[in-house]
């Protein structure tokens, strides 16, 4: 008896870390959801797919004083009138444990346009998904620091989720940039 009221307590315990966990996990938009969010009006959208090699990871690793995974990054594109609207790129940054699943884009002048918080798997933190919050970082570019309390301001109570999307934007300007490098203009 003893025996099945363990098994029963576990089965009980099992079940309820289950259900938290499940809880946790919050999807707020699909990405095809969040693309016609970003890209409202586009006569055209279609993908470019880039795998940076090891050099290219060493640089933006360097330039985001952070390591960079590797793999292939997909860049979002679409136009309007034939005007280039600009690139969309999601990314998963690690929060408090786990990582948020964002969509950043970026405008064809090289300004963050839209950013979306697709999934939250945090237990607390979400609050960074608020329209407040992620409009801090519309037409920040790379000349901006993008640093909490410098010109960033951080979600109270989600300090490191505030952090991962900070990062995260930091992080897809930079691609852009390296993939799309401006033209240079001669004398």
């Amino acid at each position: 008896m003893r025996t099945l009221c363990t098994c029963l307590l576990l089965a009980i315990a099992f079940m309820s870390a289950t259900a938290a966990t499940a809880a946790e996990h919050h999807v707020y938009q699909t990405l095809d959801e969040a693309l016609r969010e970003v890209f409202a009006g586009a006569d055209s959208t279609w993908t470019e797919n880039w795998t940076p090699d090891d050099d290219a990871r060493a640089a933006l690793a360097a330039q985001l004083a952070a390591p960079q995974p590797p793999g292939e990054i997909v860049f979002h594109r679409a136009r309007r009138d034939g005007r280039d609207l600009g690139w969309a790129v999601t990314t998963d940054e690690i929060g408090l444990h786990e990582p948020i699943t964002l969509l950043v884009s970026v405008t064809a002048g090289r300004e963050v346009g839209p950013v979306r918080v697709l999934v939250f798997r945090e237990s607390r933190g979400g609050e960074v998904r608020r329209k407040r919050f992620l409009e801090q970082f519309l037409g920040k570019s790379r000349a901006d620091p993008l640093r909490l309390t410098r010109d960033i301001d951080a979600v109270t109570g989600a300090t490191y989720s505030s952090r991962a999307v900070t990062a995260g934007v930091k992080r897809v300007l930079a691609l852009v940039d390296a993939r799309y490098p401006l033209a240079r203009s001669t004398p």
